[in-house]
């Protein structure tokens, strides 16, 4: 059994979320589509003698994580050591270049990264179904990263299913120099917001069929509260659109925009042709599995 790991972490996109209704323990019912990105955060862990597991974290974006217990990180590792029983410690480096508070699910996705290899580490296989469990305890989205790919997602975001993917297209993300809290997101809507769906068979059909020329409707109910309290989201969004997306979208609660272009040549066409100030700009393609391991 090996005594380390390295694990690729990608980020995610929602090609729609429709928040649906506030519930009564005060979470929101939502309906959304996940798409995992080829392109992420990596992760090594490795087993250490000691009393404490120990964090570092490098990379454009670490110095926006938290090194404390509040991240997701450490929080994971600590409930599967319960959850399976597990004494050991362990050793975490984590290579930041997803930004935070964007709505890519970078978090979330180092957490399934570091429950999936404090498990493999521990002798615990990574489809062993109490994986699953531990994740969507943890976070809404880290469920998610344990199988990636594209699934549906309904409740909290936590009840998935997994969707054909068919259809070849490139994604160019962008996060405008604006952080926004998942909090903040959810304090911008008012209940009038609430309630919009979108066409999620037309969305569905427009994945699993490899030529369609369909546009689904789809939309975030986020983006036009977020709009209105930062314009430089709008202005993204925009301009994805005159360099040629099909369609152009918000992501999850962050500031993340996404435009969806014919293939990743184009996607990497636009990519080099946008102009306005971003924390990120990245093409790349739908991968089409989760957390995964390196050699």
């Amino acid at each position: 059994m090996t005594d380390h790991l390295t694990l690729f972490a990608p980020a995610k996109i929602n090609l729609h979320l429709d928040i649906l209704k506030r519930r009564a323990d005060g979470f929101h019912d939502l309906a959304t589509v996940f798409q995992a990105l080829r392109w992420g955060d990596e992760l090594k862990i490795r087993t250490i003698d000691g009393e404490r597991d120990e964090l570092k974290v490098t990379g454009p974006f670490a110095g926006d994580v938290p090194h404390d217990e509040s991240n997701l990180v450490l929080r994971i590792v600590d409930r599967a050591r319960v959850e399976l029983n597990i004494d050991q410690r362990v050793s975490i480096d984590l290579r930041k270049k997803v930004p935070v508070q964007a709505g890519l699910g970078g978090g979330s996705s180092d957490a399934a990264a570091a429950l999936i290899g404090f498990a493999e580490l521990s002798g615990i296989s990574a489809e062993d179904h109490r994986l699953v469990d531990i994740a969507a305890e943890v976070g809404s989205d880290c469920a998610f990263f344990i199988r990636g790919g594209t699934q549906e997602g309904w409740s909290r975001g936590e009840e998935l299913a997994e969707l054909p993917l068919r259809h070849e297209f490139g994604i160019v993300v962008v996060v405008p120099k604006v952080k926004i809290s998942t909090r903040e997101a959810f304090e911008s809507l008012t209940p009038g917001d609430l309630g919009l769906q979108s066409d999620v068979d037309g969305l569905k059909n427009w994945l699993a069929a490899p030529e369609t020329r369909f546009l689904p409707d789809v939309h975030n109910t986020f983006l036009a509260p977020l709009c209105k309290r930062h314009p430089e989201i709008a202005n993204a969004l925009d301009e994805l659109k005159e360099l040629g997306a099909q369609w152009s979208q918000l992501s999850g609660t962050g500031s993340a925009c996404f435009g969806i272009f014919p293939d990743l040549k184009t996607a990497e066409k636009a990519a080099s042709e946008y102009s306005l100030p971003a924390q990120i700009l990245q093409a790349c393609e739908p991968w089409l599995a989760g957390v995964t391991f390196h050699a």
